[in-house]
């Protein structure tokens, strides 16, 4: 495992406080003082459908992280799927603790583009897919923004609404 002080030598301790503040800004602007509505609030990005394959799908989440276009990334969540599953998880424990969507969105938001920061800027490609039923991993390669030796990174999308949306972990 990467200690911190290695993960901001390697992504850039900038792009770091850059996607810090991208997740404060999300949290008080994007979802404002509203209820706790499960819906994300973003729309799925333009271009895609519920026809659009997982690998379209992974094609617009790395345009999404080279632009950083937080409402691409936010309409690409699964984060109605995570929140549930994590609410399931404190309530088997016994706790009261929740996650709303909108808060697993942003979370998810930031943790992408850390992971994604491993990167060189325009590198990573779809490389291939699996689809299993409801789910699909896609695996893109690309090089280091480090040293320009070769990289991967694993993909999780799941169906959501009937749209492939974007699992939390990317496995760079």
């Amino acid at each position: 495992m990467m200690q911190a002080g290695g993960l901001l030598r390697q992504v850039g301790w900038h792009k770091v406080a850059c996607l810090a503040l991208s997740a404060v800004l999300v949290a008080f602007i994007g979802y404002g003082c509203g209820g706790e509505s499960a819906s994300v609030g973003a729309p799925y990005p333009s271009g895609l459908s519920a026809a659009s394959s997982p690998e379209e799908v992974a094609n617009v989440f790395i345009q999404a992280l080279e632009g950083n276009s937080t409402d691409a990334l936010l309409g690409l969540a699964a984060a109605k799927t995570e929140a549930k599953m994590r609410n399931e998880f404190f309530k088997s424990l016994g706790s009261d603790q929740t996650t709303t969507a909108k808060e697993q969105a942003s979370t998810m938001v930031t943790d992408w583009g850390i992971a994604y920061g491993v990167f060189q800027k325009g590198s990573a490609k779809v490389a291939d897919s699996e689809t299993t039923g409801e789910t699909a991993k896609v695996k893109v390669v690309g090089k280091k923004a480090e040293d320009g030796t070769p990289a991967e990174m694993a993909v999780r999308l799941i169906r959501e609404d009937g749209l492939w949306k974007v699992q939390p972990e990317v496995n760079p």
